[in-house]
């Protein structure tokens, strides 16, 4: 930006398409607006040499007069393989606004005037129409300076426009200082609630956290331009707002995040899940996605176990003795008594299990088996060594 020409670009990467917004200030230098406008525009076209170009906006070059500067404006535009769109007049009969680009003029744009009374110049409405769009826009790994308008912002600006006495800055007779008492009041209270922001190219606003609100940014950016004032003063009553605005943010933030939390959680069918979902996402903690110990480990652990405990046993009357006093019986209780087992107590139990297991193929040989044996040890002569207990 210049006080003799202001440049504002956007770059649209779907539609691979550069807009250029153009004011030219009458009283400026026309060759050094021609040598700007010329240096802009190679320095897009460098940048992405796909992208068409589109500039519209106020050049203060009438185009119907045959006068030099309307042709040296032609020729440079001509130059760079850019074409006007509009041939009639925008302020009385002369034709100081235009749109130029590097589309094919009639087949992707197209121009009209209209009358929006806010000006004394016509406004021009253009439509682009490009061929189509990319699938994915072009990404640069590069920090850009932007500034959101948010709609707590645009609130609070028309608040702070409404309060302002505008009759005080109207104190000087040359029209020029007025401009600059308006412009610079009005540029610090636009500063002040769309404030720049230095972001990654591509990253998001909120950075994927669900429950950072609008309102939160605005007060963020509020603390940020406190906090660069700050710095820039030094004063203690900047630094009392600065920490002020500070302690409110960060009471917005806990109230923002225990409010969400607390909905996700009511809302969620199972409470304690949800519950344990916040708190491993806040300690960074994860549940695995599968057991690092395989079926086969913890069987080998469980049997060798078993195995460690019976081989340090021995099989003696004494033995089923001193374990059955040294347990643990519940006081003043005839639930849990103790008795010796038989063989038929065995075999009864072993011919009940075959109702739960008449589907399996082997359970008939297998109690068949258990039958013989059974019944073998219940009438020998022996009997058994040491009676089983329960």
């Amino acid at each position: 930006m210049d006080k003799a020409h202001e440049f504002a670009c956007v770059s649209y990467e779907l539609a691979r398409l550069y807009i250029v917004l153009v004011y030219r200030s009458p009283a400026g230098n026309f060759e050094n607006f021609l040598l700007a406008l010329e240096k802009l525009i190679a320095d897009l076209t460098r940048v992405n040499p796909s992208f068409e170009v589109v500039i519209g906006g106020d050049f203060n070059v009438d185009l119907l007069k045959a006068d030099n500067r309307a042709k040296d404006f032609i020729n440079l535009l001509r130059s760079l393989d850019m074409y006007l769109a509009n041939w009639q007049p925008t302020r009385l009969d002369a034709c100081l606004d235009n749109v130029a680009s590097t589309l094919r003029i009639d087949d992707c744009i197209r121009c009209s005037l209209l009358n929006l009374f806010l000006s004394d110049h016509l406004a021009l409405e253009c439509t682009v129409e490009v061929s189509g769009l990319v699938s994915e826009p072009v990404r640069h790994q590069r920090h850009v300076w932007v500034r959101p308008i948010t709609q707590c912002g645009q609130q609070r600006f028309l608040q702070l426009l409404d309060n302002i006495n505008w009759d005080l800055l109207l104190v000087h007779p040359c029209a020029e200082l007025n401009f600059s008492s308006f412009f610079k009041e009005f540029l610090c209270i636009f500063n002040g609630c769309f404030p720049l922001k230095r972001i990654l190219q591509g990253q998001s606003k909120r950075h994927g956290v669900a429950w950072v609100t609008d309102g939160l940014l605005d007060m963020r950016d509020l603390m940020l331009v406190a906090y660069e004032k700050f710095r820039a003063d030094r004063l203690p009553s900047s630094r009392r707002i600065y920490s002020g605005l500070k302690k409110s943010y960060q009471q917005a933030v806990r109230m923002a995040r225990l409010q969400f939390n607390s909905a996700l959680i009511d809302r969620s069918p199972n409470k304690c899940k949800a519950a344990w979902s916040i708190i491993r996402a806040s300690t960074g903690s994860s549940v695995p996605s599968t057991i690092p110990v395989s079926a086969d480990d913890l069987h080998d652990t469980w049997t060798d176990s078993i195995h460690r405990i019976r081989g340090g046993i021995q099989a003696s009357s004494s033995v089923a003795v001193d374990l059955l006093a040294a347990s643990v019986r519940p006081p003043d209780s005839q639930l849990l008594t103790w008795r010796p087992v038989t063989c038929e107590d065995v075999l009864r139990i072993v011919t009940s299990l075959s109702k739960s297991s008449k589907h399996c193929p082997v359970w008939p040989h297998a109690l068949g088996w258990s039958h013989r044996c059974f019944t073998s040890v219940a009438h020998s002569e022996e009997g058994p060594e040491d009676p089983l207990w329960c």
